[in-house]
């Protein structure tokens, strides 16, 4: 959508991007086809441990969360579209990006191989009006959930004042 209409948002937060205009690496398309072929095969135990590899064990939301996924993807038709990211890519010309007038918080965090910092460094460093925060570790949306959550919040209704190359 950013591509085509460049003008079309006053600001956008970019969580833990995947892809920009390449298709994911093998390591984390080969994650999403074993999750897809634990889906399809109805085996929860299996579909349930790889999504586990990136919750903390001792967060009961982190959990509960898990359940939902598990039964989105098990029961509420998801699974073919899992068998289709591997291939995708975010747009076609990354650099058509810099006529993107919006203002954009681009959030990444090192040490998850399914969204690789380097796709954060990249979104924000070809978006003109970017902030770039990198978290230290994966799973932030468990590990440094208030400070996300304040991160954002404080982004969206923030004044025009603010915006920089990065922050951390």
């Amino acid at each position: 959508m950013l591509e085509q209409t460049p003008d079309r948002f006053d600001r956008i937060v970019a969580y833990l991007p995947a892809v920009l205009d390449e298709p994911r690496p093998p390591s984390a398309a080969v994650r999403s086809r074993d999750l897809l072929a634990a889906v399809l095969a109805g085996d929860r135990p299996t579909a349930e441990a790889l999504l586990a590899e990136r919750v903390p064990a001792e967060s009961t939301e982190a959990r509960r969360v898990l359940a939902e996924q598990l039964d989105w993807l098990l029961d509420g038709g998801l699974a073919p579209g899992l068998g289709e990211l591997p291939g995708l890519a975010a747009v076609t010309d990354a650099p058509a990006l810099a006529a993107v007038t919006a203002r954009a918080l681009v959030v990444g965090c090192r040490g998850d191989d399914a969204h690789p910092v380097f796709v954060a460094e990249s979104l924000a460093a070809v978006l003109p009006l970017s902030i770039l925060h990198v978290y230290a570790e994966p799973a932030v949306l468990w590990t440094a959930r208030a400070d996300l959550r304040e991160r954002i919040a404080g982004f969206l209704n923030a004044g025009s004042a603010g915006v920089g190359s990065g922050d951390g």
